[in-house]
């Protein structure tokens, strides 16, 4: 194998076992649950209603990033009547 081929292959080794460590720290060491207020704080004042986040936040990487939430609730921005409820996430 050439000297640019080896370069390239223990580059393309490093990034892979880089990005690898990245989510594995993310996965044990990041609680996304500290992060509700600020989320439903955002939802709230983008969506003009009221949005509250009763279960877990979840985070995942496989088979595509993404985050999940869990009883999730939407009522009207003032009267606080409650329009709709998310338990079950999508794939």
């Amino acid at each position: 194998m050439s000297t640019t081929g080896k370069i390239t292959l223990f580059s393309m080794g490093t990034l892979s076992g880089l990005l690898l460590m990245a989510a594995l720290f993310l996965i044990f060491f990041l609680n996304i649950n500290t992060y509700k207020t600020e989320l439903e704080a955002t939802a709230s004042s983008t969506l003009g209603r009221d949005v509250k986040v009763d279960g877990r936040m979840g985070i995942g990487f496989y088979p595509a990033l993404r985050v999940t939430l869990s009883d999730v609730h939407l009522s009207n921005q003032g009267c606080g009547g409650h329009i709709r409820q998310a338990d079950s996430t999508l794939p």
